[in-house]
């Protein structure tokens, strides 16, 4: 028996699967193909059906038996948008995720949008994710934290030589001069060259 605490719809071209608009895929009990090549056969109990995700994401998918006894691997972002917001012609939007949790199929946090929207507002995001990375202590190649480049800088400001710094860091003196003439560091400290 479905839960109430959603709304269901059964999913077309697949007798015995419904879809939440919570982003649930439930089956009804039937057997199951699994294995090497499909060979084995198994008992599918009645509730949510489980879900794998696509390799190297977070995009949940489910493996369903279509009326024709074939098998097909389905988005549930994408079953839950084309029961619960259908559009004309669906293969050429784009399903976003809008707090960016590729896990999060909710009908509320799913939106349809055209490829070129979808590839702006993803690489608005990739190049700020870059840039967080690659400044400061996120940047793989540091071998400062933020604490020790102010400390560096308070060292300059009191008038302490560059070589001495260095000493207590353990850096270079070259990376001392850097900080101090905004060439490193500088969204930190807030010398500009």
């Amino acid at each position: 028996m479905l839960p109430s605490s959603c709304l269901w719809f059964p999913i077309k071209n697949c007798n015995g699967y419904w879809i939440s608009d919570t982003g649930v895929v439930w089956t009804e009990k039937r057997e199951w193909f699994c294995g090497n090549y499909g060979t084995t056969k198994r008992m599918l109990p009645e509730g949510p059906l489980p879900y794998f995700c696509k390799q190297n994401t977070n995009i949940k998918r489910v493996k369903l038996c279509l009326n024709n006894g074939n098998y097909k691997h389905f988005s549930i972002h994408r079953l839950v948008m084309e029961h619960f917001n259908p559009i004309d012609s669906p293969e050429k939007y784009h399903i976003h995720h809008k707090d960016g949790d590729q896990g999060n199929n909710c009908i509320e946090n799913l939106e349809w949008i055209s490829a070129l929207e979808h590839f702006k507002v993803h690489s608005v995001k990739f190049i700020e994710d870059i840039k967080r990375r690659q400044l400061g202590s996120g940047n793989t190649m540091a071998k400062l934290t933020e604490d020790q480049v102010l400390k560096i800088k308070d060292f300059f400001l009191k008038g302490m030589r560059g070589r001495e710094i260095a000493g207590k860091f353990n850096i270079a003196e070259s990376t001392v001069s850097n900080i101090k003439h905004g060439i490193i560091w500088s969204h930190l400290t807030g010398i500009k060259k």
